[in-house]
């Protein structure tokens, strides 16, 4: 995913410099990425099979069910029917992240809510969402979010008075 974004930007600085150069050779280079970039990703999710989609999208479902306690990476290539390097190489390819980056996010995501809608302490929405660690959820957090999860509580409350 992130070599897709890099290859877009290279492309977009292509074009701001063929605006300022008229140079043939430059604008036929251009043309040529140009082309790549229109098939940029087509090919990735075409070697999927629809199977092996559905197992996937089974594996993500699976995973957002049991975001507390999610199985491992081998107790889900069983459940769904794939093995772990395919589960874990297709998962990215369809998803454009590895499967237990999405699993972050997801408790990251849930936590952010919990913090902004309900009562419940951080302590608490940190274990709610599978975070033995205090201090790890809080790092996590501040990484995706910018901010402390207790600033989020905090805030959460002071709307609430």
């Amino acid at each position: 995913m992130t070599t897709d974004i890099v290859e877009i930007n290279n492309f977009i600085v292509l074009i701001e410099q063929s605006n300022a150069q008229k140079d043939i050779v430059q604008r036929c280079a251009i043309d040529g990425d140009a082309v790549g970039f229109a098939f940029l990703g087509t090919d990735k999710n075409e070697r999927l099979t629809n199977e092996d989609k559905s197992k996937l999208f089974l594996a993500k479902e699976i995973m957002e069910q049991h975001i507390c306690s999610p199985p491992s990476l081998s107790e889900l290539s069983k459940l769904i029917g794939l093995n772990n390097n395919k589960l874990k190489k297709n998962f990215k390819e369809l998803f454009g992240v590895p499967v237990f980056k999405f699993l972050q996010e997801e408790r990251l995501n849930k936590a952010y809510e919990m913090l902004s809608t309900s009562s419940e302490g951080v302590q608490d929405v940190a274990w709610h969402v599978g975070y033995d660690s205090l201090s790890s959820f809080s790092n996590a957090f501040q990484s995706k979010f910018g901010v402390r999860p207790n600033e989020i509580k905090q805030q959460f409350l002071s709307n609430k008075s």
